[in-house]
């Protein structure tokens, strides 16, 4: 199989770049849910109990935190990596240009 055989528009390369800048976010309703669960807990539920399971909340939140913040730095090298191999297909014209699909 070559490249060619591919046909990689500029919109593909666009919307993989597009993609990988919502992936840190993928999982962004399910942290709303746990604050809704978190607050009903906190009214109806032990204080001695809850503080201590927000401890560990909190921790955990950091630890994501910071894997978020790694994952937006990968984001963006591969990121890199995907436009310059994008160039690398226009270098060597085995890039399937929006021209050639209207021409067809």
């Amino acid at each position: 199989m070559e490249i060619k055989n591919l046909e990689l528009s500029e919109r593909d390369f666009q919307l993989l770049v597009e993609a990988l800048d919502c992936l840190p976010e993928k999982n962004q309703g399910a942290e709303i849910m746990t604050e809704l669960f978190v607050g009903m807990m906190k009214k109806d539920g032990d204080n001695e109990k809850f503080d201590e399971f927000e401890r560990k909340r909190a921790t955990e939140k950091l630890k994501k935190e910071r894997e978020k913040e790694a994952l937006k730095e990968d984001i963006k090298i591969l990121q890199g990596k995907l436009l310059m191999f994008k160039r690398f297909l226009i270098q060597q014209d085995a890039l399937k240009q929006v021209g050639d699909i209207l021409n067809s």
